[in-house]
């Protein structure tokens, strides 16, 4: 790999195209009950990779509510997530 193509996955956002799915268990109205949400991510942050790793991370994962208007579940990925949420994994029927 030359130092061009490294520099370039450098300035990358790694998992840039992961959208990650959550399941609504509270029983607020903006939401329908026990249903699967996908969340994704709106903004990126420093990975703290070393180079040539992509320098950039997403962060701050976003739901729609019943509104049509972004809600956010969680800071990072597969971290915390607001009340009333839960993460699905990928081996699980949805």
């Amino acid at each position: 790999m030359n130092k061009s193509e490294m520099d370039k996955l450098r300035s990358s956002v790694i998992l840039s195209n992961e959208v990650l799915k959550v399941r609504y268990i509270g029983d607020a109205s903006n939401f329908a009950s026990n249903t699967v949400l996908e969340a994704i991510p709106r903004f990126v942050t420093k990975s703290g990779l070393p180079y040539p790793q992509p320098k950039w991370k997403p962060s701050e994962y976003y739901v729609v509510d019943l509104d049509g208007e972004p809600f956010k579940v969680a800071e990072k990925r597969y971290g915390e997530l607001y009340k009333g949420f839960e993460w699905v994994l990928d081996k699980e029927d949805l």
